[in-house]
């Protein structure tokens, strides 16, 4: 407005009355406009700040590195698992006793450095191998088979549960390292060493797979375990039944993520300002388990070889009203607002939506919420929709992240079956 004005002061050919309009203007309506500025701004901000974003305190980063590369006291990232932190370790007399039974044994779990196309190729051919198990008595020829490990997805299933209990709402979380491991099962050997032979080696002959190998590999993610005691002696709830258990959480600092974990029942769970309350039955004060959702400081990023994955939403007014209501809109223009909100599909640009797919086993994507089943429909009859995606030359993880979208796009539109297109 006040660029309008001078504008149409400078086109005045009369000077002196240019410059007593300009005098006087300047007074009191430029004045005027800078007030109504700062107004508007503020109710601006006000509204904005209405909606919170409360989901910004539970975005999941993860990542994986070497065991020997893990940082201890690393600001945001933890490994999965403590006990990876330890040389995984084969107990030979329980093993050859499961020989002795014809019980199949996982040896180790290992890491898949490769991209999708060739993990693909890993799941669809020859899955046995053969191989040699070396004691202090001899060597002996083995056969092993490879198959998909669950033991970080059945982590990550643990915290969607956490999730549901304390009533935050889920997101996919994107971590495709922990899709990658593979269990390598004992499935034969020729012979057998005594009881009192030493276990020294297994020596494998994996093919193709052997190329793309990893032991003693960690995931990593933003959660951090923790315990956490009853502040004081627990109160009677309202109902009389149960009690209030008041978790501080003040020394763990702002912006961060709690998920109270019990195996005991907890009636409810209720957030103040720096603490927790759990609603229980339990009358005594005690040792409650508790998962920290640590959230970097300043949107730091660690600095790994592997690159850090998150399903972090990209800040914006819409997303986070959007993330408040619970209804959807059934559009290609929802759609889109979804895939693009988040920082995964940078790189990525939605081409269009196939309603009427003509082939819909060419699935370019994997589903990284494996544990999320549909009970109200079933599979065979669920309408097929392809997005199909245009990436930037050489964006890596091009598939990994596609999985993470389209399996952020089945739980919001779980009526349909949504596939990926391989062309890109």
């Amino acid at each position: 407005m006040k660029q309008l004005v001078f504008e149409r002061l400078n086109k005045m050919e009369d000077l002196e009355q240019r410059k007593r309009l300009r005098d006087v203007l300047s007074g009191v309506f430029v004045g005027l406009a800078e007030h109504q500025q700062s107004v508007n701004k503020a109710l601006e901000e006000r509204i904005f700040g209405e909606v919170q974003d409360e989901e910004a305190a539970y975005d999941i980063h993860a990542s994986i590195c070497a065991r020997d590369e893990v940082d201890p006291v690393h600001e945001y990232l933890f490994p999965m698992r403590e006990e990876d932190l330890a040389p995984a370790a084969v107990d030979w007399m329980e093993l050859r006793e499961r020989l002795v039974q014809g019980v199949q044994t996982v040896i180790k779990t290992v890491y898949m450095e490769c991209d999708h196309a060739s993990f693909r190729k890993l799941l669809s051919g020859s899955n046995s191998y053969a191989g040699q198990l070396v004691t202090t008595e001899g060597t002996h020829d083995i056969a092993v088979r490879l198959r998909p490990s669950n033991v970080y997805t059945r982590e990550i299933e643990q915290a969607y549960r956490l999730f549901q209990l304390n009533g935050i709402p889920w997101r996919t979380v994107n971590h495709p390292s922990v899709h990658k491991f593979f269990d390598i099962v004992l499935v034969h050997c020729d012979g057998m060493p005594s009881e009192a032979a030493q276990l020294e080696k297994f020596r494998l002959e994996l093919g193709e797979a052997q190329y793309f190998m990893r032991e003693d590999m960690v995931p990593l993610w933003n959660i951090e375990k923790l315990e956490l005691k009853t502040i004081g002696f627990p109160m009677p709830a309202g109902d009389r039944v149960n009690y209030e258990h008041v978790l501080s959480l003040r020394k763990y600092g702002e912006g961060h993520g709690f998920l109270v974990s019990s195996e005991e029942e907890i009636h409810n769970i209720r957030r103040g300002q720096g603490e927790i309350s759990v609603i229980a039955p339990k009358e005594k004060a005690g040792v409650w388990h508790v998962w920290k959702v640590t959230q970097p400081a300043g949107g730091a990023t660690a600095l790994l070889k592997q690159g850090v994955f998150t399903n972090r939403r990209k800040p914006g007014f819409i997303g986070k009203f959007a993330a408040q209501r619970a209804a959807s809109i059934r559009t290609a223009g929802e759609i889109s607002r979804i895939i693009h909100s988040f920082e995964a599909a940078d790189g990525l640009r939605l081409e269009r939506i196939d309603t009427d797919p003509q082939k819909t086993d060419d699935d370019a994507a994997y589903d990284m919420n494996p544990f999320l089943l549909d009970t109200l429909r079933k599979e065979a009859g669920k309408p097929v929709l392809r997005l199909v995606f245009k990436a930037d030359t050489g964006t890596a993880h091009r598939y990994d992240s596609m999985s993470f979208i389209v399996s952020e796009i089945q739980r919001a539109f779980p009526e349909y079956r949504w596939v990926v297109s391989k062309d890109l």
